[in-house]
């Protein structure tokens, strides 16, 4: 039995062999590798001398030049299928028998490297901070803490524009539904919104709105200050919708002594660029906004108003639930969120999503609760009150761990906890976490009448995450700041909702970095189709030398 089994794999691989010598061309005796099954379709490391076409299972395949190299078959294969790939090459009909893998491979589109302002340019390369697709995939944008954005053709990775703003963050991007502006949202001393005609060519913006008028001047930073930038007014989110643009601006700094903060929510005419409606309407609000969400195609707007860090202490530290009217910006509900103490401010970072139809919304808070919510014909109430994240005393020490993102599709909400740490009620001079919380680095999906679907464990810090919820693809960027061991993942993990289980079986793929992943620096096209990371050096333990570089890749 074992020489049978042996003379039957024997003869496999030389049938193999034999039809990879086939794609490689007939008696030429070059050797090719097999082609690679990525997310819908096929990938040659090279075409076949003079093949002008090809047919996978029997149709003719768009043939797609991939910019890293290769060309792009495109078939939407199913796992374990049986794939025939066939061509004419001299005149002779070639063939290729494959069998179709379990999961696909990532395939690497274009990678860009982020340098600094020229050869001889003394400033340094700063991490990317905004990356953002056209509605139609058809362009990246990407922005960094140096104050560049620039503009990439997908399909080919030519670079077609670029802004340099000296002494700016470039903290939020966003393209007009057309794919003909883009809207650049600042951190800086202006606090500047500006759309720009990028297909133009032209860094002029056709508008700018400088909230720093009514949100505050902050006095000049100091260079050297790796988070120079952090005190002046900023874009929190920017969303477009409905050929208008909507922005979160936050402005947060210390006068004397006393933590000041500022914040409203603009809807502006994206052509033009004049004010449809802000909130509050009476003027800025003296909390913080740090992230919107949108619902029934915009026709809601939900957002969170809290308290900074370090205020007045003796203030009432309740945060608020605000959802607003998508087309007015009148107030439809307004709810108090309190503190639990030990916590003096109740607060939140990016802890809020509505349903796609406005009907349902989840929202998080940094002390570890999460909220389902729902609209009855008597208005919004709560369905169910999750701790997915209580702090914990474990080998001495309290720990929670941060949770703070989130997303929604139809039918779940997406809850993401991040890493442990000591809450600052209880952290002692130098005091860190000892152990990880039970409950932390964990994806967590409910229904939306709060019943548990599944959880799936990350593989390391959350970066960020981006979902193209029509088609139920989730990005998940995972790394860590500090120095790391060797073996540790940081890169993306790619997710096909919705699942069942344990979510492993939904995995796509997982593609590492040589670098760090940085935060909120992961973006997904509508169409789920291509997947763009942002990466920056990281530290290894026992290695001096720092792995990876400022970059942005693109995935398909």
């Amino acid at each position: 039995m074992f020489r049978l089994a042996a003379i039957t794999v024997i003869a496999a691989i030389i049938a193999g062999a034999m039809t990879l010598a086939a794609f490689s061309g007939a008696g030429s005796g070059a050797q090719a590798a097999e082609p690679v099954f990525v997310r819908g379709g096929l990938v040659l490391p090279e075409a076949a001398a003079g093949a002008g076409s090809y047919r996978v299972n029997g149709r003719e395949a768009a043939v797609v030049p991939v910019p890293a190299g290769g060309v792009l078959l495109e078939y939407p294969w199913r796992p374990r299928e049986n794939v025939s790939l066939s061509w004419k090459e001299a005149g002779q009909e070639r063939s290729l028998a494959l069998r179709a893998p379990l999961r696909p491979t990532p395939q690497l589109w274009f990678r860009v490297a982020w340098p600094g302002r020229g050869v001889f340019s003394t400033e340094p390369p700063r991490p990317l901070s905004a990356l953002a697709f056209s509605a139609k995939g058809e362009f990246l944008a990407a922005g960094s803490e140096g104050g560049e954005a620039r503009v990439f053709r997908v399909a080919t990775g030519e670079q077609v524009w670029q802004l340099h703003r000296p002494g700016r963050v470039i903290k939020h991007l966003a393209f007009s539904g057309d794919g003909r502006r883009l809207y650049v949202g600042e951190q800086g001393p202006e606090g500047r919104l500006a759309a720009y005609d990028f297909r133009g060519g032209t860094d002029n913006p056709l508008w700018r709105f400088d909230t720093a008028r009514e949100l505050g001047e902050t006095p000049p930073a100091d260079p050297a200050d790796p988070y120079w930038w952090v005190p002046f007014p900023g874009a929190y989110r920017l969303e477009e919708r409905d050929g208008d643009v909507l922005a979160a601006y936050s402005h947060s700094w210390v006068r004397n002594g006393r933590r000041i903060a500022r914040a409203r929510l603009y809807r502006l005419e994206g052509a033009s660029g004049r004010l449809r409606w802000a909130y509050p309407a009476e003027g800025p609000a003296e909390k913080l906004i740090t992230w919107f969400t949108t619902g029934a195609a915009g026709a809601r707007v939900g957002l969170p108003l809290q308290l900074p860090l370090g205020a007045e202490p003796g203030v009432d530290g309740s945060s608020r639930l605000v959802l607003l009217d998508g087309a007015s910006g009148a107030v439809a509900f307004d709810r108090a969120i309190p503190p639990v103490p030990p916590y003096a401010i109740a607060t939140f970072w990016r802890g809020v999503a509505f349903a796609p139809d406005g009907e349902k919304l989840a929202l998080s808070t940094q002390d570890g609760r999460s909220f389902l919510f729902r609209k009855t014909k008597a208005g919004w109430e709560e369905v169910r009150r999750l701790e997915l994240a209580a702090t914990l005393k474990l080998a001495g020490t309290v720990i929670t761990a941060t949770n703070g993102t989130l997303a929604a599709t139809a039918a779940e909400a997406l809850f993401l906890t991040g890493p442990a740490y000591v809450p600052d009620p209880f952290r002692a001079e130098g005091a860190q976490p000892r152990l990880t919380h039970p409950q932390g680095n964990t994806l967590f999906a409910f229904g939306w009448e709060g019943e548990p679907h599944w959880r799936w464990r990350l593989d390391n810090d959350l970066q960020g995450l981006a979902l193209a919820e029509r088609v139920g693809i989730l990005a998940l960027a995972q790394g860590r700041e500090g120095p790391q061991p060797p073996g540790d993942f940081n890169g993306v993990a790619l997710l096909k909702l919705p699942i069942r289980g344990e979510g492993r079986g939904q995995l796509l793929y997982r593609f590492p970095l040589a670098g760090r992943a940085v935060y909120g620096g992961v973006a997904v096209s509508d169409d789920g189709k291509w997947i763009a990371v942002a990466e920056a050096p990281r530290t290894v333990r026992g290695d001096a030398r720092p792995r990876g570089r400022h970059g942005v890749t693109v995935l398909r």
